[in-house]
């Protein structure tokens, strides 16, 4: 399960952070997983795991505190979609990136055929990019 950290604001040496694997370390250090070289972020601040298809956040004794929603937390804590975590008081914002195979629309695995009821026209054409598209065969 894949997860981006977007700041609303700008922060020098500050990007999105993409979490992609787990056990997922944000601090200061360079060698963490997600750096966050400002001074009152922890060297270790927080860390990111994956348990039964669901994140998890924790502090990792973080000076400044790892805050879900505005708490400050004091053990795992699952993260959702949405959510706001401040590492310190640097704002991030949760979004779940999903991944191509869960994007993919559903498809019957032969060829398939409209029916419709004696008399009955054939519907416009969807206009949306998004809605699926029936071919007749």
């Amino acid at each position: 399960m894949k997860i981006t950290l977007r700041t609303p604001c700008a922060w020098e040496g500050v990007e999105e952070i993409v979490i992609d694997h787990y056990p997922f370390i944000v601090g200061r250090e360079r060698s963490n997983d997600g750096p966050v070289p400002l001074a009152f972020v922890s060297r270790q601040h927080c860390q990111f795991t994956l348990e039964d298809n669901i994140v998890f956040v924790r502090d990792l004794e973080s000076y400044n505190g790892t805050y879900v929603n505005g708490r400050r937390i004091s053990q795992a804590t699952p993260v959702r979609n949405g959510d706001e975590i401040r590492v310190g008081p640097l704002a991030f914002h949760v979004a779940f990136v999903r991944n191509a195979e869960e994007t993919k629309p559903d498809r019957l695995a032969g060829p398939t055929r409209k029916m419709f009821a004696p008399g009955m026209k054939d519907p416009e054409p969807p206009t949306s990019e998004n809605e699926p598209v029936q071919t007749e065969m």
